[in-house]
């Protein structure tokens, strides 16, 4: 409550002040997700998948919102999906790890397909946290 007080005297965009507060609860949230053995296996997406979704992002009348090309989107999510099912079968929850800036953005559009999918920033893992790769979602015709 205190990190949300001290963001909302400068801060109004819902969106931004619950990034601060996800950024002040890290240990709490990445807690739950760490396996037996001590780690947070995630997925990692390639730095095309996040500059798309950075450059995809416009600020409207009602806030920032993600405007991206439904063929990106169907590819994305393909490739999500695949690796995401590869990984449920050694862990109970597929996260995916990205930029600050985009979680946001890219929780709102994985949830309207992959509903299950944990979307973590780096800002939420504490330095104490074993990370290990799970793998690294690629668009199939990206090199």
């Amino acid at each position: 409550m205190e990190c949300l007080t001290e963001h909302a005297t400068i801060q109004k965009d819902p969106a931004l002040l619950t990034e601060h507060v996800r950024t002040a609860l890290a240990r709490t949230i990445t807690k739950k997700l760490i396996g037996p053995d001590g780690q947070l296996r995630l997925l990692t997406l390639d730095r095309s998948i996040e500059e798309t979704i950075a450059q995809g992002v416009i600020q409207t009348d009602q806030g920032p919102q993600l405007s991206v090309d439904p063929e990106f989107v169907r590819g994305f999510i393909a490739q999500l999906n695949k690796q995401a099912l590869d990984m449920t079968i050694e862990t109970s929850h597929p996260i995916v790890l990205c930029s600050p800036l985009i979680r946001h953005h890219l929780k709102n559009l994985i949830d309207r397909f992959l509903p299950n999918v944990v979307v973590l920033s780096h800002n939420e893992i504490t330095s104490n946290i074993s990370v290990k790769s799970f793998g690294t979602v690629r668009l199939a015709n990206a090199s």
